[in-house]
């Protein structure tokens, strides 16, 4: 590879909204992606601050040169390699059945976590991103907003969303297949996954460029070196507009969340609950109830305990961080349906009871106009537990939806609450209602009976 004059032109938004439009590096230098470079068994490698090569680029090497050979996708290898040297990574640019790179090919592959429904393209595309959690959200955000098709467009030369890091200024970047990087490339602030929008606004720029719709990009990638130099800050702006105007187009086309979860228990056990209580929550998803989960101090009323997983919980909340929530979920247009059980003369079978009152709810809230008013339908979210476990949740939910005529999101499903940041929200209003018809203590529920839709569950 030549070594560059100076770095191609991205798309980059800050965090108001407004895009960076240079970026340079010294004349002369080896660069790859921006880092600097060392030639090795005749490839340029890129080096990190501490000397190694950056996990994103040994991913973008991976999926440019997919599919793998059969040999090193048949067996993992002897060997991982967890923070490679030049040199490691130069024999692993040439044969990647040498060994395995950590993260990247080897058995756990967690960026694989961003899957394409299309399986031709699964080793096309990667996601390195600090936690499951965060590689989780961008994979549906990226389903959410765009076609499997779509998908494999924007990932026939190979792309590596890189959301491990913080950026003061920038919330995203999209660097295609600029300044000899081995694919394209997305940069995501790590505050910024959750938000909704940043992502799908920079794979919308990743899409128009693989579909030839870019108004300021050749296709290789450049800067479109036809248009003279005064008119290409009008065309970045032109591009920008567009990329907008689709990224909204395609946010507004979001299923619907609803989000479901219990207080109580199902069972006639002596210590069990007065009552079995079910709240769900429909709200558009737009990232309000992310960021609530994300501002909110956890842990407030209690320590955390050894082992607990890190999420905001209505049960280790202080009576302020109970209210400060319930008031902001007030504040958004949410709606909350919610089933009680009074358990007297109810049969004393708690699976029977807990499947029952999951097809009271969805029926409720499938009915709900704020769904059947979303061409997407809904995406339907239980919080696991025991005797969710133990229920065909999917077939439940698609039973429900297709008695209504409304469309189910293919996510649609259980989750784990600390993977799941609505459903610690959703949490509250559930865990409100739960105190006031099992403690007697409405304070917190009053504060969402305005938006709440409840109804008694007598069915035996």
């Amino acid at each position: 590879m030549s070594a560059p004059g100076k770095a191609e032109r991205v798309y980059k938004r800050d965090r108001l909204g407004r895009f960076a439009r240079r970026q340079y590096v010294p004349r002369g230098k080896r660069t790859v992606g921006g880092y600097p470079a060392e030639r090795h068994r005749g490839h340029d490698i890129p080096l990190g601050a501490d000397g190694r090569v950056p996990r994103e680029m040994m991913a973008a090497r991976f999926v440019a040169a997919s599919p793998r050979p059969a040999r090193d996708a048949r067996r993992p290898a002897r060997s991982v390699l967890r923070n490679p040297t030049p040199a490691e990574a130069a024999a692993w640019w040439d044969d990647p059945s040498l060994c395995d790179v950590a993260g990247v090919d080897d058995a756990d592959e967690l960026f694989r976590l961003a899957g394409l429904r299309d399986s031709r393209s699964q080793e096309r595309i990667a996601v390195v991103a600090a936690t499951e959690g965060d590689q989780r959200a961008i994979r549906e955000a990226l389903q959410d907003a765009f076609s499997s098709e779509e998908l494999e467009r924007m990932a026939s030369g190979g792309l590596v969303i890189v959301a491990d890091g913080e950026d003061p200024v920038l919330l995203g970047s999209c660097d295609f297949r600029t300044d000899n990087r081995p694919a394209s490339m997305i940069t995501i602030s790590k505050d910024a996954v959750r938000d909704g929008e940043t992502v799908v606004h920079e794979a919308v720029h990743q899409l128009r460029h693989a579909e030839g719709r870019s108004e300021n990009r050749d296709p290789t990638g450049r800067t479109n070196t036809a248009k003279r130099a005064g008119r290409r800050t009008r065309a970045e702006a032109r591009e920008e507009r567009a990329t907008e105007m689709e990224t909204r187009d395609r946010l507004d086309r979001r299923p619907t969340l609803v989000l479901i979860d219990e207080s109580g228990d199902p069972s006639h056990t002596p210590n069990s609950s007065r009552e079995f209580v079910m709240v769900a929550t429909i709200k558009e998803d737009d990232g309000q109830f992310e960021r609530i989960a994300d501002e909110t101090p956890k842990y407030i009323s209690r320590s955390r305990r050894h082992g607990e997983k890190d999420e905001l919980k209505y049960s280790s909340s202080s009576d302020e961080v109970r209210e400060d929530v319930l008031k902001r979920v007030e504040a958004t247009n949410a709606r909350i349906h919610v089933v009680r059980v009074p358990k007297e003369g109810i049969g004393k079978s708690p699976e029977r009871l807990y499947g029952n009152v999951t097809k009271e709810i969805l029926k409720s809230t499938l009915s709900d106009e704020k769904v059947r008013g979303n061409p997407k339908g809904a995406k339907v979210i239980l919080d696991d537990s025991r005797y969710a476990s133990r229920l065909d949740v999917k077939k439940t939910i698609e039973s429900a939806a297709e008695d209504r005529g409304v469309t189910v999101d293919e996510g649609s499903g259980t989750r784990r609450s600390h993977e799941c940041k609505p459903l610690q929200v959703n949490d509250f209003p559930t865990g409100a209602y739960g105190t006031e018809y099992n403690a007697g203590d409405s304070k917190y529920s009053d504060i969402v009976r305005g938006k709440s839709i409840v109804r008694i569950f007598h069915r035996k």
